[in-house]
Formats: structure tokens, sequence, C-alpha cells
């Protein structure tokens, strides 16, 4: 399994098991569980997290005139903190918003994260056909 590191030193998503209050993290919202999902598309991969990721990329993938495509998810203690991580690491990539240029080797190294495996409909999606291109 692949690990990012964060300035600190510490891995990507071990943020919220840091001390309450350490100074290092001032200003941040308090860590919340949740997903950070890896969308694909032609124009760049979106980095986004939530509480309920498979629903947030459906409803994104659906309001798109173009094919995506879910690379990765991560289960993780601090939904929040992880995206702002990659977003970090991924910076020179930036596109917009949170859109990032990622490269084949990138999606790759993201993949050997731990996470669930991808599905990019959520259970009970009324669109759960094969031919759906998201």
């Amino acid at each position: 399994m692949g690990t990012l590191k964060t300035t600190l030193g510490a891995p990507l998503w071990l943020r919220h098991r840091f001390t309450p209050g350490d100074e290092r993290f001032a200003g941040l919202p308090p860590p919340m569980p949740g997903q950070v999902y890896f969308l694909w598309s032609s124009l760049g991969t979106k980095i986004g997290c939530g509480t309920d990721a498979r629903r947030r990329v459906a409803s994104i993938a659906a309001s798109l005139p173009f094919e995506t495509r879910l690379e990765h998810m991560i289960q993780t203690d601090d939904c929040f903190g992880l995206e702002h991580a990659f977003h970090f690491y991924f910076a020179d990539q930036h596109v917009r918003a949170e859109w990032f240029a990622l490269s084949a080797e990138q999606i790759a190294f993201i993949k050997t994260l731990d996470g669930p495996p991808p599905t990019p409909k959520p259970p009970g999606h009324p669109y759960m056909t094969e031919d759906v291109p998201f």
C-alpha cells in the first residue's frame, strides 16, 4: 500500500489522531467521517469528499455533459482534512476549483491507498443499468 506524507511527516489521513488543540491544525474544521473520492473525466479529475460520497458522485456525474468514472474512494475519519491534504499534495496539477490534471501514474498511485472498491451510483439509484456513462 502506498502512503502519502504531509509536510508534518504524518500519513495524510491521520490528522484526526493528533492531540486536540494541536496548533498545527488551528482554524481547520473538526474531523468528520466520510469518504474522499476521485472522479475522472476527460477534462481532469475531481478530488472531493462527503459523508455520502457515492450519492455526491452520482449527482455530479448526472449533471455533467461528458463521461465520468469514479476512480477511487477512501474511507476516512477526517474527510475534509484528507481532501485538503490531497489538494495540497497535487497543487502543481491544479486546474480549477476541485479539478486536477492527474497523470495515469498518479491515478495508479491513488488506487494503492486504502479504500473500498469504487461504485459510482448509490444503492437504489434509478439508473442502475450498464449503459449509463457514470
